[in-house]
């Protein structure tokens, strides 16, 4: 595992004081990727639990909802670049419009036949899978289940396109430019200040 989330780890003391502390990481705002990095390169390991962490989401909104993901899509390609080629190559319609291109090409199936039951089979594992971490039965219908997860796979590729636009991203009531390797600059009027938090 090579990073945390911010808002559900539990960093001990002497680990975060060898990388700096949250002093040394007030440049980033996915400071927790950061630390985390440092941490693994000294020898440190990040362990999951198996506890739950509640996530309060705030207002659920479908904007609100967009925002976030554009937001942490922006994160993510300044910190690691490479992720623009391979992120896409993750997402369920993308990796069956090419499965069915190839292997209709080397056995000549029917992409047809074989893109309905590709998406139908990620969408009957990620439901398995959502089950087993709940535990038990979904606080939804499958219906609505269905509804939210064909509207997030088929927004998801333009929701990337959207992140390419501009690295400008709000965090709270500030606004702020992300620079290659995760940097952010607050941009505050004519004032520019690089960090997240303040010191």
């Amino acid at each position: 595992m090579n990073c945390m989330t911010g808002m559900s780890c539990i960093i001990r003391k002497p680990a975060l004081e060898e990388v700096g502390g949250m002093k040394a990481f007030t440049q980033y705002i996915a400071e927790d990727f950061f630390i985390a990095q440092e941490l693994t390169k000294r020898g440190w390991q990040l362990k999951l639990s198996s506890y739950y962490a509640w996530q309060n989401p705030g207002m659920s909104t479908l904007s609100n909802y967009h925002t976030r993901m554009v937001r942490w899509m922006r994160l993510r390609y300044t910190q690691i670049p490479l992720i623009i080629i391979l992120e896409p190559l993750s997402e369920c319609m993308v990796v069956g419009a090419l499965a069915s291109w190839a292997v209709h090409v080397m056995f000549r199936w029917n992409p047809y036949i074989f893109y309905p039951v590709h998406v139908f089979t990620w969408c009957a594992t990620d439901y398995i899978l959502l089950r087993t971490m709940q535990n038990g039965p979904l606080p939804f219908s499958i219906f609505a289940y269905l509804k939210a997860w064909l509207f997030r796979e088929c927004t998801t590729i333009l929701l990337m396109v959207r992140a390419h636009t501009n690295y400008t991203i709000s965090w709270g009531s500030r606004r702020y430019r992300l620079h290659m390797g995760g940097l952010a600059e607050e941009i505050n009027g004519d004032v520019k200040r690089c960090g997240l938090f303040s010191m």
